[in-house]
């Protein structure tokens, strides 16, 4: 659904709020309302310093879930360093990890306002700088692909800093994409278990020699062969060695310095940095023709979202849509549905090849994001719009911020949703499903689900900093292990399968308690539980004044005009 066709109360609100903020502010001209690549904008000219700047207020379909933007109407337009690049939006004070669906196009014309006329990017008079509130992942600031970086556990890495390394060793291989991955272990990392398997085996994978000197690494971001040997002090035999590599490590440093290391392929040599990562944590069916045709998102691709999308593909699920901005590393592996040959990928990617290989005629799309990263609002409501365009949306991430998120976007175009967590400690868990014209929208269903739990005397059991672990009563901790998680992924499946099929469960089990162990309200209550979380609400028809709904038709016929054939 286009959001200023089904919610035109919203609609006025927008139109006469920037119309009052024109009427206002003198800085504001209001153009006129225009479409911007088949989406709802406005032109506008934000006067700062006495610079005018032309500006475009886009408003996504899935507005007001995800943001607006502002860009420039020269697509070729740069002003800020605020901005993603010529012709982009302007990163605000509104973006996609601050926005609520409470906040309007004022806002963030107001904002952007508030950015050109500090900034003064055109003008003459003071020109300040305006702080960055940019908070990204390692794995946002990382150039993976560029770097090619070495992986390694942290402890190993420790060991080598300390020169207590024993038996260094190194695997390549190449996980879903083009470039080659390098492992390096030492006996003990081996001995632990973190480690790939090894090479000669059924995987891709292929030694490659490691040469360990403590002498200063060359300068130079690329030196040649001859230097790094030069460099490094080989005895005559490891020389020899090391001229007849054809691939090889060499890692230079003194004990507690930092560990420079190059990577040889050929001539080329090349400077690479270290990926160190924790090493704590334990140690096809028939299927109907309806279930066949539908397109399924699902959020979220760790443990319970990797095995939910290989179960649905198995069953006869033909169409996913992945997403997940994290990468999978060895710890990753207890409990995801992926292994060692995905390692170093992004999950969408590696689960994305699993799929395939399992059903070669699959379509699966992938979007290596989190949804509640700091992003292009663009891109996030472009992304935001392939996930509405499925037939069933998931959320799989344990997050409560992308569930509502999710919950939300499915209700207003009127999806089926389901979001499945498992309980700390792995007590449990839990499969809600919230189908239109059964159940409420997801916000509502879970407020009225915990208020249920109260009822119950008991405490909803919200996941730790440590995902899917805990402590018990003793203090000893508590993991949801694979087998938790699994049928945790399992009953997900069950539902979504059943609401693909056209037989979702009755109302009175919409959500379902699954327990694993007498904890919580299992011990009581037993351990299945299905759940009504109350009646949908009753359909809204709000009176819209003549005014919006010829702007409505105004806006609706430039957009089938702009889908129509050039004659």
């Amino acid at each position: 659904m286009i959001w200023w066709l089904q919610d035109k109360v919203r609609l006025a609100a927008e139109i006469r709020g920037l119309d009052r903020l024109a009427a206002d502010e003198s800085w504001l001209v209001l153009e006129g309302w225009t479409q911007h690549e088949l989406l709802l904008a406005v032109d506008l000219r934000i006067t700062a310093h006495g610079v005018d700047y032309s500006v475009r207020l886009v408003f996504p379909d899935t507005f007001p879930d995800v943001p607006a933007w502002i860009v420039p109407q020269d697509a070729d337009t740069k002003w800020s360093g605020h901005q993603f690049g010529p012709g982009g939006s302007l990163c605000l004070e509104w973006r996609t990890d601050t926005w609520t669906p409470s906040l309007t196009g004022v806002d963030l014309v107001l904002s952007a306002h508030r950015l050109l006329d500090r900034e003064n990017p055109l003008g003459d008079g003071p020109k300040a700088a305006v702080a960055s509130a940019h908070d990204v992942t390692p794995v946002q600031r990382f150039d993976w692909d560029a770097t090619q970086p070495v992986l390694v556990d942290a402890d190993c890495l420790d060991r080598i800093k300390e020169g207590a390394v024993d038996d260094l060793r190194a695997v390549r291989w190449y996980p879903a994409g083009e470039r080659y991955l390098t492992y390096v272990t030492d006996a003990q990392s081996r001995t632990s278990g973190s480690a790939p398997p090894a090479a000669g085996g059924p995987y891709p994978f292929f030694e490659t020699p490691v040469f360990v000197t403590a002498a200063a690494a060359p300068e130079g971001p690329a030196p040649t062969r001859s230097a790094v040997a030069e460099a490094a002090g080989f005895d005559v035999v490891t020389r020899a060695q090391f001229d007849v590599a054809e691939t090889a490590l060499v890692v230079f440093g003194v004990p507690g310095a930092p560990i420079p290391i190059f990577a040889f392929d050929g001539a080329e040599a090349r400077r690479r940095k270290w990926w160190p990562f924790s090493t704590d944590g334990g140690q096809r069916t028939g299927a109907p023709p309806a279930r066949c045709g539908t397109k399924i998102a699902v959020v979220g691709c760790g443990s319970v979202g990797s095995k939910l999308a290989e179960t649905l593909v198995r069953s006869g699920v033909r169409t996913l849509v992945l997403v997940d901005g994290d990468i999978l590393l060895p710890p990753n592996l207890e409990r995801n549905a992926l292994d060692w040959i995905a390692v170093g990928a992004r999950k969408v990617a590696g689960l994305k090849a699993k799929l395939l290989a399992i059903v070669p005629q699959a379509i699966i799309v992938d979007l290596d994001t989190n949804l509640s990263w700091q992003r292009s609002p663009r891109v996030h409501a472009k992304e935001i719009g392939i996930i509405a365009r499925c037939d069933v949306i998931v959320d799989a991430t344990g997050d409560p911020g992308t569930a509502l998120l999710l919950g939300s976007l499915a209700a207003r175009m009127g999806k089926p949703f389901v979001s499945v967590e498992v309980f700390e400690g792995g007590i449990g868990a839990l499969v809600a499903t919230c189908v239109p014209d059964r159940d409420p929208p997801y916000p509502r269903a879970r407020a009225n689900f915990e208020a249920w739990c109260e009822v119950q005397g008991e405490h909803f059991p919200r996941p730790p900093a440590a995902r899917y672990g805990g402590f018990d009563e003793d203090g000893a901790p508590i993991i949801a292990d694979d087998a938790a998680v699994t049928v945790a992924a399992g009953l997900a499946g069950r539902a979504i399968l059943d609401i693909a099929d056209e037989t979702p469960a009755p109302q009175e089990r919409a959500w379902q308690l699954i327990g694993l162990s007498e904890a919580w309200v299992f011990g009581r209550l037993g351990r299945f539980i299905g759940l009504s979380v109350g009646d949908p609400p009753p359909p809204a028809a709000p009176e819209v004044d003549p005014e919006i709904a010829a702007f409505v038709q105004e806006r609706l016929q430039e957009l089938l005009d702009a889908l129509a054939p050039a004659k």
